[in-house]
C-alpha cells in the first residue's frame, strides 16, 4: 500500500493546486468530479450536507457550523480547502483530521479503481433504500461494475432489475440497452436483439432508443421492419344467407 508521503507526492504530480508556490497554482474545474460522482451514483445526494460558497469567510463559517452540529450530537465530516500546514487538514471527522494511514488508503483505493468496494456500497444502498429516487441509479451501476469486471451473466441479471425498480426512471432505458449489448457480446444474439428492439418500442424518445436502432441496423435490420400486414377483413363483403320456404 502507498505510504503517506507517496500518496501526497502522487497527488502533487497531478497538478500544482496543492503546491506551495502561488506562481504555479492551478485550479481544476468540476468536470472530472461530475463524471466520478455519476459513476458512484451521486453519493453526495444521499446524506444531509451543507455547501458553503462565497468569497471570504467560508472556512470559518464551515468550522462554526461543524462545531454546532457536533455539539448537538451529530457525527460530522468537514471538508475545507486549502489547508494551512498538512493536506490532512482538509478532511476532518468530528474535528479531527484524518490519519496519514486513512489518507493513504483512501487515495490508494481511488487510484486502483476499487470496484468491489463500490459494488458492495451500491448493493447496500439498494437494500437499505429500495424506494429511494436513486435506487435504480445504484442498481444500474451495479450492473455496469459487473460488466467492467467481465462478469457478464451477473451483469445481465442486475441490469434487468433496474426497470423493475423504476420502469419510468431515467436509467431504465440505459440499463436495458446495456443489457442487450451484453447479451450480444455473450453470443446470445437472439435475446440481445429482442432486448434492443424493446428499448426502441418502449422508450422511443430516449437517446438509448436511437443507439439501439443504430445497433439493430447493423446486426439485424430485419428486426426493424414493420410486421406484415394482416389480411383485410371480409366484413365488407355481402353476407349470403339461405332461406327456406315455409
Amino acid at each position: 500500500m502507498l505510504s503517506y508521503p507517496e500518496a501526497v507526492e502522487r497527488l502533487l504530480e497531478l497538478g500544482h493546486e496543492l503546491h506551495q508556490m502561488p506562481s504555479q497554482s492551478h485550479k481544476f474545474d468540476l468536470d472530472h468530479m461530475r463524471v466520478f460522482a455519476e459513476a458512484l451514483g451521486h453519493p453526495e445526494q444521499t446524506v444531509p450536507s451543507v455547501l458553503i460558497a462565497g468569497t471570504n469567510g467560508k472556512g470559518s463559517t464551515a468550522a462554526t457550523l461543524a462545531s454546532i452540529l457536533q455539539t448537538s450530537g451529530y457525527n460530522v465530516g468537514l471538508y475545507t480547502s486549502p489547508h494551512l500546514i498538512r493536506i490532512n487538514e482538509r478532511i476532518r471527522i468530528n474535528g479531527e483530521p484524518i490519519t496519514d494511514e486513512l489518507f493513504a488508503a483512501a487515495y490508494a483505493d481511488y487510484s486502483r479503481g476499487n470496484y468491489d468496494l463500490a459494488l458492495s456500497e451500491f448493493r447496500q444502498y439498494v437494500e437499505t433504500y429500495p424506494s429511494s429516487e436513486l435506487a435504480d441509479n445504484a442498481q444500474y451501476w451495479t450492473g455496469e461494475i459487473l460488466y467492467s469486471q467481465r462478469k457478464f451473466p451477473a451483469a445481465v441479471v442486475e441490469l434487468e432489475k433496474v426497470a423493475a425498480i423504476n420502469p419510468k426512471g431515467d436509467k431504465a432505458a440505459a440499463a436495458l440497452y446495456k443489457r442487450g449489448l451484453v447479451l450480444i457480446e455473450m453470443g446470445n444474439k437472439e435475446d440481445g436483439v429482442a432486448q434492443l428492439l424493446s428499448v426502441v418500442r418502449n422508450y422511443p424518445k430516449t437517446p438509448e432508443a436511437g443507439l439501439a436502432t443504430q445497433q439493430l441496423q447493423q446486426i439485424a435490420p430485419e428486426a426493424l421492419e414493420p410486421p406484415a400486414a394482416e389480411p383485410q377483413s371480409k366484413k365488407n363483403e355481402p353476407v349470403r344467407t339461405k332461406t327456406r320456404k315455409p
